[in-house]
């Protein structure tokens, strides 16, 4: 069964919901995955879990957000975590520029790109979409965590090992 998987850690209440337990993550931060099993990788399917996981968060609340690096992500975020902004004007005369549609200043969005060559991994970069770096690190310390795939490569592994003993 292939899929995709979005980590996200967050720091804030929790809503009880089918995706899991209900948590207060008053002063800790919290780690939640969500599974879109479908076959297809497409911004509708990026969507749907971006729209199951903002289900599940108390108001307010803005998550961590780690993904491989799915482009559609990025426009799925923004469809939920994204406002209207006035870009600054850079010259005294012309027009006033037109408003944008920006992350909000909280929204930290970090995606893992892995390189491979014949089927042989040969790289991997951390590339942060919305936020700063230092922010999502200093996020991700306080649990002792790093960018990383670890908990998609597991999945991967489970549902491998799942669908071979069902046969």
């Amino acid at each position: 069964m292939s899929g995709s998987v979005a980590k996200l850690a967050f720091g804030g209440k929790i809503r009880k919901s089918a995706l899991g337990k209900s948590t207060t993550c008053e002063s800790q931060l919290s780690c939640f995955r969500c599974f879109a099993t479908e076959p297809c990788r497409t911004l509708a399917m990026a969507q749907r879990v971006v729209h199951r996981v903002t289900g599940v968060l108390a108001p307010g609340c803005v998550p961590l957000f780690l993904t491989d690096g799915l482009k559609d992500y990025a426009t799925a975020l923004l469809t939920y975590f994204g406002q209207w902004r006035q870009p600054a004007r850079h010259q005294e005369k012309g027009p006033m520029p037109k408003p944008r549609w920006m992350p909000l200043p909280v929204l930290l969005y970090a995606q893992v790109v892995k390189s491979y060559r014949r089927r042989v991994l040969v790289g991997v970069k951390h590339r942060v979409v919305f936020g700063t770096q230092r922010a999502i690190v200093q996020v991700l310390a306080t649990c002792g965590w790093t960018i990383n795939t670890s908990f998609v490569e597991r999945l991967h592994l489970e549902s491998a090992l799942g669908a071979a003993a069902s046969v």
